[in-house]
């Protein structure tokens, strides 16, 4: 996890079952989860560098 991440968060992350490592930054994420059941796309995308997550 980057150093940014607080403690709380990497405590319920654990909670959910999460192996949670210090670390550098990751570098730019970008996420597409698709949901099924309301026949979806959920995007998302790091703010920090360009791009951007889209699906059809």
């Amino acid at each position: 996890m980057e150093s940014g991440i607080s403690a709380e968060v990497q405590s319920q992350l654990e909670a959910k079952g999460h192996t949670c490592t210090q670390g550098a930054v990751h570098g730019g994420g970008q996420v597409i989860q698709i949901d099924h059941e309301e026949g979806v796309l959920i995007a998302g995308s790091d703010p920090r560098k360009d791009g951007m997550a889209g699906g059809a």
